[in-house]
């Protein structure tokens, strides 16, 4: 028992390890400062209650450790992801005020991943790349650093 517990451990922290990039929430260049994706309201459909009829997203601002939360930008979920940025997997950089997002969306039945980046603190997006397949991006510890990989169909 004690060894599949430990082999268990050892896959989730390695999981863990893998996978930390590809969440939504992201620790800031500042201290006490974090950023998290998700949604921020929705309206049901009243004839099928498991269906939403509005959809808002959000990528939220943190500071002065948890003590003020803004909503620094909202989507449409149901907006056409090519135009507008949908907040899904949120990192970012080192240097302060700069965040990134990546989201993935299907087009013409393939995989699509779009590469976002923020200048003042998510509040406003600029599409960097589009690529079709799925990409991964992971941010380092220094300014202005961004490793992509990943690719194909």
């Amino acid at each position: 028992m004690k060894k599949t517990l430990l082999f268990l451990s050892f896959i989730m922290l390695v999981i863990n390890i893998l996978f930390s990039q590809e969440r939504g929430i992201a620790r800031g260049a500042a201290q006490g400062e974090l950023y998290l994706t998700g949604a921020w309201y929705g309206i049901y459909n009243p004839i099928m209650p498991w269906y939403c009829d509005t959809l808002q997203t959000a990528v939220y601002r943190i500071t002065e450790n948890g003590k003020k939360l803004t909503i620094q930008y909202d989507a449409d979920y149901f907006a056409n992801p090519e135009l507008v940025m949908q907040p899904q997997h949120i990192f970012a950089d080192a240097t302060s005020g700069i965040v990134y997002n990546k989201s993935n969306y299907y087009k013409n039945s393939y995989p699509h991943t779009a590469f976002w980046v923020s200048f003042d603190y998510g509040k406003n997006w600029i599409l960097r790349e589009e690529n079709i397949g799925s990409h991964n991006y992971y941010s380092a510890n220094f300014e202005g650093i961004l490793y992509r990989g990943g690719g194909g169909i």
